[in-house]
């Protein structure tokens, strides 16, 4: 098992669906998702941090709080990545920010449905949730938020 730290940051999580699902995400309404592979990107700066977020994940349980809460009921995890950071952007761009653009900027890359996971988005985010195709390594993800971090990490 990973040692998640306690301290905040920004994480991916690596979600698939093995079947179409019908989901209802509060105010986005219900929703049809299709079977994939999802990536949910999203920040822990509140208590507990990573650490926390990441295991209420993990666990599946707890009041439905966030968008994610309601695809996460129907998906399997099948990993995470995250970034312990106190810095919560680079430049004016949250990194939640910066990873969603990242990968909705790769080929054949969809957002499944607008606003998910982004309801406080003041980037230009359509969403925070991505599909993506079949055919791409969770590797290539690794590789896409590594280079981002690389990049923020340059600019700072």
């Amino acid at each position: 098992m990973v040692d998640i730290p306690q301290t905040i940051g920004v994480y991916a999580l690596l979600l698939t669906l093995s079947q179409r699902v019908h989901v209802i995400t509060g105010r986005l309404g219900r929703a049809t998702f299709a079977a994939g592979k999802y990536i949910y990107v999203g920040s822990a700066f509140g208590s507990g941090g990573l650490r926390s977020r990441l295991e209420r994940h993990l666990r599946g349980d707890g009041r439905p709080h966030w968008h994610v809460d309601a695809l996460r009921s129907k998906a399997d995890i099948v990993g995470f990545y995250f970034l312990a950071t106190n810095d919560r952007v680079v430049g004016d761009v949250p990194w939640e920010c910066l990873w969603s653009q990242a990968l909705m900027a790769l080929p054949e890359v969809s957002v499944p449905l607008s606003g998910f996971g982004s309801s406080d988005c003041r980037s230009g985010c359509s969403a925070h949730l991505v599909c993506i195709p079949a055919r791409y390594r969770w590797a290539v993800i690794y590789e896409v938020l590594s280079y981002v971090v690389d990049w923020g990490t340059m600019k700072n």
